[in-house]
């Protein structure tokens, strides 16, 4: 997913894009996914796999983001943004927020299997 994100954003920039902006949208998901994935409950399964539990912040998050593309756009057009640094920022933003969830979530499932192995030792 990171890959196609790389293959739109390039594609669809323009050339006179506010890059810090991009930065700090990135900057921004990476928070976002951190704060999803701290208030998501994980619980290890006897095979040791992995059970999550939902958090209402990350399908709000996915809601605002479907009501901005298909609702926001005359919004934009009439404050003169383009579309298309607009839709960089969005899979910007989005992409950053998944893949920031999966890693902290990783990394509390290592933590929390080791405990038990500990514990079980």
């Amino acid at each position: 997913m990171l890959f196609v994100t790389y293959i739109f954003v390039s594609i669809e920039l323009p050339a006179n894009a506010n890059y810090s902006i991009l930065l700090a949208g990135g900057l921004v998901g990476i928070m976002i996914g951190l704060a999803i994935a701290h208030n998501i409950k994980i619980k290890i399964a006897a095979d040791g796999s992995l059970l999550t539990k939902g958090s209402i912040l990350s399908v709000g998050i996915w809601i605002s983001i479907i009501l901005v593309k298909f609702y926001g756009q005359n919004i934009f057009n009439q404050w003169q943004w383009n579309p298309n640094f607009l839709l960089s920022l969005f899979l910007i933003l989005s992409i950053s927020t998944m893949i920031s969830r999966n890693i902290y979530l990783y990394i509390r499932y290592k933590n929390k299997k080791t405990e038990m192995e500990f514990k079980s030792i």
